[in-house]
């Protein structure tokens, strides 16, 4: 119906409002969580390679008896020291890599043990950028594809003197997941409480809003079936409403052809001789400027093809919180009333006419 879409509208705002609150919100919580997660994985990355580096000085200075040179043993401990380890969330990784010929080739990662090392990966293929950074000698974070393909949040770091890479990463789908989550809740339940709100709204003004309906129906059936044209003005003369009989009397089909138009132009613009009448001369804005209503029983209106009849009406200023806000018009075609005097006039003069006649006849 109609009048429920302004309630539409307010709850289509209301949805609209909630989904922006709900998306900054999320977004700068996961904004914080997203710098914490890098924050802990340079100082992941960062530890690791501070204990790399000295194992790997501890075994050049002590360890001989390992077969090989001493790099091997401190890759050995390494790769045993974190074979097992579960590492943190269900995609967090520490990896550990090396370039063999073409291909970066990867040691370890966190369960390495139950899933065993990922597969060689290309100098030259989209995979793993945060190892191949690593491994060109740069230390930072970035996002980017993992060897698996996922697109991850990363820090990597180099140790230099065993040619080794350190990644640590996680995917962003693990970061971003409870983020998600929560918004679909928040969006969930304040979707919940605007239905209600809106039900309940409804319920309340329904006869509020029924009563104000009554009463423009009326108000438009008095106006509707009034003889009296009648029309509204805003402080600028120009027309705010206009009922059927004032449409009528001045040859207009629609009120829309009136609405937000200059009355005066239209309708009070010239004397019944055709000679042009001034603005301030007009009844009509005298009321406007003035504090009386305005009667005028005999003048000049013109219609919509140009004609004029005679008129007689009253301008009434409308005030709001006493300031002068527009004018209401009534008026009333009085041309076949005028007709009808005139008719009267000539009968009444044709009466005293032949009773002079018939007296003079007498007396002569």
């Amino acid at each position: 119906m109609p009048e429920y879409k302004p309630v539409a509208l307010l709850v289509l705002v209301m949805a609209v409002v909630v989904t922006v609150a709900t998306a900054a919100a999320v977004g700068l919580l996961y904004n914080t969580a997203f710098e914490r997660e890098r924050l802990h994985l340079i100082s992941t990355a960062r530890e690791q390679v501070q204990l790399i580096e000295a194992m790997a000085r501890f075994d050049r200075i002590y360890r001989h008896d390992f077969p090989g040179e001493p790099e091997a043993a401190t890759l050995a401990q390494i790769v045993s020291a974190h074979e097992s380890y579960p590492g943190i969330g269900d995609t967090a990784e520490l990896t550990f890599g090396q370039i063999e010929g073409d291909s970066i080739i990867f040691l370890m990662r966190h369960r390495h043990a139950k899933s065993g090392r990922p597969a060689p990966v290309p100098l030259d293929s989209e995979l793993a950028e945060p190892m191949r950074r690593a491994l060109s000698g740069q230390s930072g974070t970035m996002v980017g594809i993992d060897y698996h393909g996922e697109r991850v949040l990363a820090a990597y770091e180099p140790v230099a003197q065993l040619g080794l890479g350190v990644v640590a990463k996680v995917d962003l789908a693990e970061i971003r997941a409870p983020f998600f989550r929560a918004a679909a809740a928040v969006i969930g339940v304040a979707t919940l409480l605007i239905a209600l709100g809106t039900v309940l709204f409804i319920r309340l003004t329904n006869p509020m809003v029924a009563a104000l309906r009554e009463r423009e129906q009326a108000l438009e059936l008095i106006l509707a079936s009034t003889g009296e044209g009648i029309f509204g003005m805003d402080v600028d003369g120009r027309c705010t409403f206009a009922n059927r009989s004032a449409l009528s009397m001045l040859g207009y089909n629609d009120e829309a052809e009136l609405l937000s138009r200059d009355m005066h132009t239209l309708m009070h613009h010239s004397h019944a001789d055709g000679t042009p009448r001034n603005r301030q001369d007009c009844a009509v804005h005298q009321a406007l400027s003035g504090n009386s209503a305005i009667l005028r029983d005999d003048e000049t209106l013109w219609r919509a093809d140009g004609t004029d009849f005679s008129a007689e009406y009253r301008a009434y200023p409308m005030r709001r919180d006493g300031a002068v806000v527009g004018a209401m018009v009534t008026f009333v075609d009085i041309t076949q009333r005028k007709q009808r005097e005139l008719q009267l006039l000539h009968a009444q003069k044709m009466d005293v006419l032949g009773r002079l006649t018939g007296g003079i006849a007498h007396d002569f």
